[in-house]
């Protein structure tokens, strides 16, 4: 009897479930901006290939985010909806910033909240208000609301085998069950080292 045993890469592995769950994922675009590195900053989407290609030009440890797809902006795939982001706003900035845009200010003025996001160009904005009444998220936080996404794995290219899976969010156990997809990956590996696959 012949055994065929195809042994993917964890990686791939991990980022096919999420595909499978309509988990979206790309490189950590906020980590690429921070590095001035906005040609490599890509939509959310599911291209497997492009994440391993990036993370092996970045050669050493790398940060891939998640998302859930009901969440990201059709038109511009790059960024959020704007519900989620007006929820992301509120719930974590509140104006500590500026005394005249707390919480209460961005809740009245939910219906003028304007932004853009244009990794090609490096144009991040985030406006709530108008007229004499509004403020300005700077750049570094508003380029923090419009990239991040909900969940990520820290990938250590340094090790081998399941130790390249050096961190992750929880919510990755909820959305396609991380843990156990690493448990059951590490089994096989472990098998397949021993030529028993």
């Amino acid at each position: 009897m012949k055994n065929k045993t195809e042994m993917k890469s964890l990686l791939r592995t991990i980022l096919e479930e999420a595909k499978r769950n309509k988990v979206m994922f790309r490189y950590c675009a906020y980590e690429l901006w921070n590095w001035n590195c906005p040609e490599y900053i890509v939509e959310w989407g599911y291209d497997i290939d492009q994440v391993i290609e990036t993370l092996e030009g970045i050669d050493g440890d790398g940060r891939i985010e998640f998302i859930q797809a009901k969440f990201v902006e059709k038109e511009c795939k790059y960024t959020l909806k704007y519900n989620r982001l007006f929820n992301d706003i509120s719930e974590n900035w509140g104006g500590y910033e500026n005394d005249d845009c707390d919480f209460d200010f961005i809740k009245k003025n939910k219906d003028k909240i304007t932004y853009a996001c244009n990794p090609q160009n490096s144009h991040y904005n985030i406006t709530i208000g108008e007229g004499s009444e509004y403020c300005v998220i700077n750049e570094t936080e508003a380029t923090e609301f419009l990239l991040n996404g909900d969940a990520w794995i820290r990938w250590e290219l340094w090790n081998t085998g399941v130790e390249c899976l050096s961190d992750y969010t929880v919510n990755l156990d909820e959305w396609i069950n991380i843990s156990k997809i690493s448990e059951d990956w590490d089994e096989k590996h472990t098998k397949f080292q021993k030529g028993l696959l």
